[in-house]
């Protein structure tokens, strides 16, 4: 058993960080560290699908590019 998170898991919590970084009473600072969770968020999801065997590697490095993969 895996204790990580599954890839649909970490892309919601992604979306979540979005969705947060975009509410007006955030500040500056904390949506930078928001949509840096959220990039992370994403290419940890590409991984997961990758290691589970759903998708080949993919050459990009942007997760905004490899998250349809």
């Amino acid at each position: 058993m895996r204790d990580t998170l599954n890839a649909a898991s970490l892309r919601r919590l992604a979306m979540e960080c979005a969705a947060k970084a975009s509410r007006q009473d955030c500040s500056s600072e904390e949506r930078d560290r928001l949509e840096k969770m959220r990039e992370s968020l994403l290419a940890l999801a590409i991984d997961a699908d990758w290691l589970d065997g759903k998708c080949s590697p993919v050459a990009s490095v942007n997760p905004e590019d490899r998250q349809s993969a």
